[in-house]
Formats: structure tokens, sequence, C-alpha cells
């Protein structure tokens, strides 16, 4: 396979970065490449649209899209289900409400602390789930693991519209932040939100190797590697590092954590070492894809990005879904 090589994940980069010129040179008004060029760094109007405020998005979607892909592989490869992702395990959700509650306190609160809410927030939905299932000791987990994320993303939601709906004056703030978008963000923000990505990536690196043991019977990985629970805390902690990182970024963004691995396995990739550079560039080029067609959906006016990724993802999944019942009963 192409992309099971250097040579691929080459022609993967060389797309994103199309993608990521096409980003900055696109919106209500089109800048050529030599004009891209010319006004860079510019006192004027053009000037400021390029540097501040299509740079910070340019460089926020790959980043965050390309994270969520990783987060998404790797949540559905420790649980062994196909249909997990950040979103469906409630780990949006959690981050979402931990953030929420934090505005409804302090309106002003800074990007620390927002980073740091969203991240207890997904750690804490992670672990309500973990518990559930701790608790059944029913043998379809890989069926009630989801439906246990969905249960904990209904509850945290309907909290979230609650806080809401009981404090107005953070409405604004926080709507705009649910709303899931790489716009009308400072490039500080990613500045700032880079060490918990990056620590995130770090981690998720580290255990390329030991990952495909998951790919294993579950008795057989087991006797294979006994440090296998330490494999499993360290890659939800970077699940959650991830997850945070993109909702304090650019708040919920669904869809790309659950539709890239399957894109990536369906290229015909099985090794988690070309899987994790794959889904991050799939998920970064998906995700700056979909913030150029925010742009042009409801023109002049921008849509939300996770809007957008709703449009997308779904038919995508749907066609994944349909094609493997297709494949099963052949």
């Amino acid at each position: 396979m192409l992309l099971a090589s250097p040579t691929g994940l080459a022609l993967l980069f060389l797309l994103l970065v199309i993608f990521m010129l096409a980003s900055l040179a696109l919106g209500v008004e089109v800048f050529s490449p030599r004009q891209l060029i010319e006004y860079w760094g510019q006192d004027s109007a053009q000037g400021y649209l390029i540097s501040q405020s299509r740079l910070p998005r340019t460089l926020l979607a790959p980043m965050v899209g390309g994270c969520l892909g990783i987060a998404g592989l790797l949540l559905q490869t420790l649980s062994r289900n196909p249909i997990a992702s950040p979103e469906l395990l409630g780990m949006n959700a959690g981050a979402g409400l931990l953030v929420v509650l934090l505005l409804t306190i302090n309106s002003a609160a800074s990007v620390f602390l927002i980073g740091l809410s969203a991240l207890v927030g997904a750690i804490i939905s992670t672990l309500l789930v973990l518990l559930l299932l701790k608790t059944n000791k029913a043998h379809n987990s890989m069926l009630r693991m989801p439906l246990m994320g969905m249960a904990i993303t209904l509850l945290f939601s309907s909290l979230t519209q609650a806080l809401l709906t009981f404090d107005e004056s953070s409405l604004a703030t926080a709507l705009f932040w649910l709303a899931g978008s790489v716009s009308e963000r400072e490039l500080g923000l990613l500045w700032q939100v880079l060490p918990i990505l990056g620590l995130g990536l770090l981690l998720s690196a580290g255990l390329v190797f030991n990952l495909d043991l998951f790919l294993l019977d579950e008795k057989l990985a087991s006797n294979l590697s006994p440090a296998l629970a330490k494999v499993k805390l360290i890659a939800f902690i970077a699940i959650c590092l991830l997850t945070a990182g993109c909702v304090t970024l650019a708040g919920p963004i669904s869809f790309i954590g659950l539709i890239v691995p399957h894109m990536v396995k369906a290229c015909g990739l099985n090794k988690h070492q070309w899987m994790l550079p794959g889904c991050f560039f799939v998920g970064a080029i998906l995700l700056t894809l979909a913030d150029i067609l925010s742009r042009y959906i409801i023109f002049p006016h921008q849509a939300p990005v996770g809007a957008v990724t709703a449009l997308i993802g779904a038919p995508i999944f749907i066609y994944f879904v349909v094609n493997k019942n297709q494949q099963v009963h052949r």
C-alpha cells in the first residue's frame, strides 16, 4: 500500500500543505498566491485579514483535526469497538459541561483555566463510563461502551443546557465556544494549548508498537504483555489530553474522531506505526477542508465548522457501516 510508506505520508503532508494554502487564500475575499506574499505583514486591511484572521484558523484546523483523528484511533483500538469516539463516549460533553460551568462562575476565565476544566471534564466522563462498565459484568462490552457514553453525553448535555438557561450573562461566550469553530480564535490560543496536545501526541507515539497488541485476541495480548493495563492507562491519558486540547481550541467537533480511523483502515493500513500518522494527516486534511467549506455553505456568512463535519462525516460513516454489513453477509 502506498500510504504504508514514507512516500505515502509525504504525499498526505503535501496535500495538507495545499489545503492550508487554500485556507489562507479562500473566503469572502479571495487572494492569489502572489497577493498572499504581497500583503503578508503589511499594515493594511488585507494584511490584517491574512495574518490575524485566516492564519490562526489555518493552523488550528489541521492541529485539531489531526489530534482528534489520533484520539479516535486510540479509543477504537483500546475498546476494540469500531464506533468508539470521544464524542460518543461523553468526552466532549464532559469537557463542555466543565467549561460552561467555569464560564458561568467566571465569564472572563483565562485560556489556561478553560483548558484545565476541559481536561477535568473529559477525565470525569471517561471515568464514569469505565465505572459503569466495571459494575456491569456482562460480556457485550463492545456494544455497551458507546451506549454508556451516549447516556453520559445526554446527561452532561442536559446539565450544560440548564446552566446556559440559568446564567444568561455567559450565554453568548458559551454558545460561541459550543458551536465548534476555528474562526475568530487568536494565534496565542494555539501556543497556550500546544503543550497539552504535544504531550498527548508524544504519549501516543510512545505506544505505537504496543497498540498492535490490541489487534490480537484479548487473552493472547495479555499473555504477550503483562503491562497491558499500563498501556491502557497511558493511552487513556493521551486520549483525554488530546480531546481536552481540541475542545479548548475549537469547541466540540463531531465525527472527525469517528470516521478518520475508518478512512485510514480502508486504505489497507493495519499497523499503528502507519495508522497513527495516517490518522493525523487525514484528520488534519478533513477538518481544514470542512473549515474552507464552512465559509461558503451560507455565503457570505460562515457556518460553524462542527456542523460541516457532521454533514461530511455522517454520510461517510453510514457508507462504512453499510459496506461492513454487506461484507459480513456475503
